[in-house]
């Protein structure tokens, strides 16, 4: 698998609910429907007084990981460039504007590794 990880911090002025609401129910609708080839498709929202963070680390500056899975990065490039389409272009442009903090958007690409945990879980 392949997979790009976007970082991204909700419009100024919008309340968490409604930020995964609108996320849910407009832009993933939409995202689904314009990027062909996504073969995942996860949202992770940070729940804000449930995170640690060290003494001395910066505030969170994300409101939600977004996963984007494909079956290899050929898969992935050909889903980007099919957003070079205007109409696409546009309605997704239009889109974020509604939603996001543009100036927050960060996408890159993971290589994900797995451990192998023993029988009954961590610290068993």
């Amino acid at each position: 698998m392949f997979k790009a990880i976007c970082l991204i911090r909700r419009k100024p002025g919008m309340t968490r609910e409604a930020f995964i609401d609108r996320y849910e129910n407009g832009h993933a609708v939409l995202c689904a429907k314009l990027i062909p080839g996504m073969v995942g498709y996860v949202r992770r929202y940070v729940v804000p007084d449930q995170t640690f963070l060290y003494p001395g680390a910066p505030d969170l500056d994300f409101d939600v990981v977004t996963e984007l899975w494909y079956e290899n990065r050929e898969a992935y490039e050909a889903s980007m460039k099919s957003l070079e389409d205007p109409a696409a272009a546009h309605a997704l442009a239009e889109d974020e504007r509604d939603l996001f903090d543009l100036s927050s958007i960060r996408r890159f690409i993971v290589e994900e590794r797995t451990s192998a945990l023993p029988s009954g879980g961590a610290g068993q």
